[in-house]
């Protein structure tokens, strides 16, 4: 479990000096993880998006969201990973 600790906190530490946004979805679970990046992204506090598909939907102008809808559905279809 210690490992996985480290790991933990070297990817929180790369995310911040990089300056990078990341979400991890969970489909079975439906639980989506964020990075601090990613809520400033949308403008909120850390720890106030509802880390649900939904919730993500939410934060995502309604002009972006079927595009959005459509990109994630093909990499789950796909079974891809959406990187950028």
């Amino acid at each position: 479990m210690q490992y996985l600790d480290k790991s933990d906190t070297r990817l929180k530490l790369a995310l911040q000096v990089t300056n990078t946004r990341m979400w991890e979805w969970n489909i079975l679970t439906g639980k989506i993880a964020w990075s601090e990046r990613f809520e400033q992204l949308f403008g909120v506090s850390p720890g106030t998006l509802k880390e649900t598909y939904k919730g993500l939907l939410k934060q995502i102008v309604q002009a972006d969201r079927k595009l959005v809808i459509r990109t994630i559905a093909r990499a789950i279809r796909e079974k891809n990973s959406l990187h950028h």
